[in-house]
């Protein structure tokens, strides 16, 4: 049986996670590339959430509209979560996630 991993190895990678973090504060701020990127980033995310919330209307119609407080939370808001979780599943399962990972730490 496995040990359970410790926590040393990540206080060795904290400061490069927090560098990173500022780094890429530094660029959405401040540069206008940076800024129009992730506003097509955002786009794009604003997008697959409006494909979740078409097919949770097409599967389960009038119960997924925003004035169905039961039906908006059980069909819209978790359907958007089923979705995003399938789509970084699929990021994991592909090998895209391992790759965004490694490039993060510099």
């Amino acid at each position: 049986m496995r040990s359970p991993p410790t926590a040393a190895p990540f206080a060795e990678n904290r400061g490069m996670g927090i560098g990173a973090a500022v780094c890429l504060r530094r660029v959405v701020l401040r540069v206008d590339a940076g800024r129009i990127a992730f506003q097509h980033a955002g786009d794009g995310v604003t997008k697959l959430l409006s494909y979740a919330h078409a097919g949770s209307h097409f599967v389960f119609g009038d119960l997924a509209n925003p004035g169905s407080q039961l039906g908006y939370f059980a069909f819209g808001v978790l359907s958007h979560r089923y979705f995003y979780r399938r789509v970084f599943r699929r990021t994991v399962l592909l090998g895209i996630m391992q790759i965004i990972i490694k490039i993060l730490p510099g």
